[in-house]
């Protein structure tokens, strides 16, 4: 067995325990680096001649076995040579996605939007995995290589069995299997094991990933009625199991209102607001010219239950990209002190870009809170939002000035 290459035991505790508290979003973390390994290999097609790959043929594909207790995590992408194994996944909080990125900053333009970019995410198996196995095919190459790791001491890679290599069911690509950990007093790992749960999960978090998301189904349908049943004919059924795609792939902020149904407004509006009631209107905009934006605004039907407390934050609240941009940035600082605290030499580094990121959103995200507040019918109400612009402002710039400065000192010596 091989020992991971930085402060293993103190990083994986860190980023189990501290950085990721909700344990759901692992699955997040594993559809979003199977999209970045398609990405990848789309990407080359697209300047490599040598490389034929249909976009039709991207794709990933979840999993699960209840008898053995595996969730598995497929893609159609570049996959990865046994020294890529070694590096990407043996090197904790190495970024393969980062490095592709960069290597092809200058030609990549808008085609390939690398999600996973700090080489983290994988970790967060380990939440909910008491094993995880990774068996990765790379482009071209003829042999596949399988890795694993308990996400405790070290990691084992060995060439693929024919069994393992079989599985992957393409000639490119990787697949990570997580054996999840027993039940315990506090902790139900068997909800990860429900197909309508993996499938909210998918809605909530990968719902936008650009390649469909497929998983079997099991439904139960009703047979056709005899046409000599009489009338106390008591329906019958059969449990058949079909492949379906998932995700959405389309924003839904991104599509023409023509093209979405009231009832996908609702949904969307439901999940993603937390609210039981359809919204009371909703409005779509789509402009293109000297600046090109989307727009999605719900007015909801009733007030919220804290609207007349005291501290009830009134005001519209501005999302991009499905975050609350100020407030986010805000947690985001607060979550990165943490990580600077404790992380490695090498992790720190990102703490340091992190904050300094954050507070430049933070800022960037106060001025279109100013600019339209100084346009708002209502002062009381613009005034409000430009309070609690402040008030994050004062609170959180300091913060990441802190951070960079801390970070700074620690990689200088100082």
């Amino acid at each position: 067995m091989k020992q991971f290459q930085t402060e293993s035991k103190k990083l994986l505790d860190l980023m189990i325990n501290s950085i990721y508290t909700n344990k759901e979003i692992f699955l997040r973390e594993l559809i979003s680096n199977a999209s970045d390994a398609v990405d990848k290999l789309y990407f080359k097609s697209l300047t490599d001649t040598s490389i034929a790959v249909s976009k039709d043929d991207l794709s990933i594909d979840v999993a699960f076995d209840k008898d053995a207790r595996t969730i598995t995590v497929s893609d159609t992408g570049i996959g990865m040579t046994r020294d890529e194994l070694e590096t990407n996944l043996g090197t904790i909080a190495h970024s393969g996605s980062l490095e592709f990125k960069t290597e092809n900053a200058e030609k990549q333009g808008e085609d390939v939007d690398i999600i996973g970019q700090f080489g983290v995410g994988f970790y967060s198996s380990f939440m909910v995995a008491k094993e995880v196995t990774v068996t990765s095919r790379a482009y071209g190459e003829a042999e596949a290589f399988t890795w694993k790791s308990d996400g405790v001491e070290g990691y084992t890679i060995e060439p693929a069995t024919a069994e393992e290599a079989a599985a992957l069911g393409a000639d490119h690509g990787t697949s990570i299997t997580l054996h999840l950990k027993d039940n315990a007093d506090e902790e139900e790992y068997d909800v990860f094991l429900d197909q309508y749960e993996l499938q909210a999960l998918i809605k909530q978090y990968s719902n936008y990933v650009r390649y469909p998301i497929h998983m079997e189904m099991e439904e139960r349908k009703p047979l056709p009625k005899p046409e000599d049943a009489g009338d106390d004919y008591t329906p019958e059924f059969e449990t058949v199991r079909e492949v379906k795609t998932i995700n959405s792939m389309i924003p839904i902020w991104k599509r023409r209102k023509s093209e979405v149904t009231d009832e996908e407004y609702a949904t969307f509006y439901k999940t993603d607001f937390h609210d039981f009631e359809d919204p009371a209107r909703t409005v779509s905009v789509h402009a293109e010219g000297a600046l090109t934006y989307d727009a999605l605004l719900f007015i909801p039907k009733r007030p919220p239950y804290d609207f007349y407390n005291k501290d009830y934050e009134k005001g519209l609240a501005l999302y991009s990209s499905n975050v609350l941009i100020m407030e986010k940035c805000a947690e985001g600082i607060a979550l990165v002190e943490e990580y600077a605290a404790k992380g490695s030499v090498m992790a720190v580094s990102d703490a340091g870009c992190a904050a300094a990121l954050c507070k430049a959103a933070l800022q960037a995200a106060s001025l279109n809170v100013f600019i339209n507040t100084k346009l708002m019918a209502d002062r009381a109400r613009a005034a409000a939002l430009d309070a609690r612009a402040d008030a994050l402002l004062a609170e959180f710039v300091p913060r990441a000035d802190e951070i960079f400065t801390a970070v700074s000192g620690k990689l200088r010596n100082k």
